[in-house]
């Protein structure tokens, strides 16, 4: 049940955006939304079981670095070095 009411609010707000880029841009805006949207979660997915790995490795303190610190200077990293990297080549 807790897991449910956790779920509520991220999945009302990309129905939501999905349903505003669907009326504003046009279908294909709202398909690629959903398509990113749906490639996010499975790429959190899919780095989250070596994640816990890790952490279940470490004591209790730097637990919390890592989970906290690590996994923000990741996720900035990987949001920010890979749109220029695949943006860059592209530039005329």
């Amino acid at each position: 049940m807790a897991t449910r009411s956790l779920l509520t609010v991220p999945l009302l707000t990309t129905v939501a955006a999905a349903a505003l880029a669907w009326f504003v841009l046009g279908p294909a805006a709202a398909l690629a939304f959903v398509a990113l949207a749906l490639l996010e979660i499975a790429m959190a997915a899919d780095s989250s079981v070596p994640m816990a790995g890790i952490a279940s490795r470490l004591h209790s303190p730097a637990r919390r670095l890592f989970l906290s610190l690590g996994i923000v200077a990741g996720v900035l990293a990987m949001r920010l070095l890979s749109h220029i990297q695949i943006t860059e080549p592209t530039r005329p």
